[in-house]
């Protein structure tokens, strides 16, 4: 199979042979990474799914943070949700890259816009860090769409696919790597039933296929924070749960408080009103100091992430 990067807006792809594509398995991945460029970029999370012609096998998920060479920028971690503590102390891509290997043993790989990023990603990391580039075939749903239907000139999207098989992404964690394998494999599903459509036993793409390269906005800074927030940078996610589980138990303590005080706070004695303290005040003071370690403990833990010092360069 040969890839031609025309420009900035298309490729080209020919020489795609599988036979026999209807029965054989699949493995449908995803990276997410610290940029949009494929060259300079680094892998921080990898996902995918194992798959056959009638759906994903039950069970068969791969799914991972990479620790990468260099910090993941503001932009994107509002892109992915991925945040530089959640990769901190993950494992390097060559302690996890064996495992994926073994995960997609004897599969086609199945990958969205892999042909002009996921696939030349993976290759240059692979190249750093001097480790075999994957040897399996593979597909992308992208070009595939294309070969299938060559009278659609949109940019074909992962929305648009979904949109034109009229497929529902709701409850799947969007930039996310297995959230994305999992849409792709119902993406790739229904191209496999216009392939038996259409009686075709092999994919052989022998003549180039013209495909529109993907085009993303600016991605969205975050406003420039001054120095005395650069203790309380963004959460990790484990972090981020704790965070709205502890302000979801201090407004319903809050809310106990008010109906004590409404239903039992005053007792009538001897026709005064009693000083009877309510016992919901007592958890209300013992959660205020949890809430304040709990910022101080979140702030600490990202001290060191601003100059990203752990990071080393490969």
């Amino acid at each position: 199979m040969h890839v031609t990067m025309l420009s900035e807006q298309a490729y080209e792809v020919n020489g795609l042979n599988i036979q026999h594509i209807l029965s054989r398995k699949f493995c449908v991945f995803d990276l997410e990474a610290t940029g949009i460029q494929a060259e300079t970029e680094r892998i921080i999370q990898i996902g995918a799914v194992l798959m056959v012609k009638d759906g994903l096998i039950p069970g068969k998920t791969f799914n991972t943070y990479v620790k990468p060479a260099k910090p993941i920028p503001p932009e994107i971690e509002t892109l992915t949700g991925i945040y530089n503590g959640d990769v901190q102390h993950a494992p390097g891509l060559g302690e996890v890259y064996g495992s994926f290997l073994d995960f997609a043993e004897g599969t086609i790989l199945v990958t969205h816009a892999g042909y002009e990023f996921d696939l030349p990603l993976l290759q240059r990391e692979c190249a750093r860090q001097g480790l075999a580039a994957p040897a399996n075939p593979c597909i992308d749903t992208k070009a595939l769409f294309t070969y299938l239907h060559p009278e659609v000139e949109n940019i074909i999207s992962t929305d648009f696919l979904l949109n034109y098989y009229r497929l529902e992404s709701k409850g799947i964690q969007r930039h996310d790597a297995l959230g994305d394998s999992l849409l792709i494999g119902q993406i790739f599903m229904e191209m496999l039933k216009e392939l038996e459509a259409r009686n075709m036993e092999h994919l052989e793409i022998t003549s180039p296929v013209h495909v529109k390269r993907f085009q993303l906005p600016p991605l969205k800074k975050r406003p420039h924070t001054s120095p005395s927030h650069e203790h309380f940078p963004a959460l990790t996610r484990q972090q981020r749960s704790l965070f709205l589980g502890m302000i979801v138990l201090f407004l319903l303590t809050t809310s106990l408080t008010g109906m004590v005080d409404m239903m039992t706070f005053r007792l009538r004695w001897n026709g005064h009103l009693s000083g009877n303290g309510n016992p919901a005040l007592l958890v209300v003071f013992i959660l205020i100091p949890l809430y304040i370690a709990l910022l101080i403990l979140t702030g600490r833990s990202f001290r060191q992430i601003p100059g990203c010092a752990k990071y080393e360069a490969v």
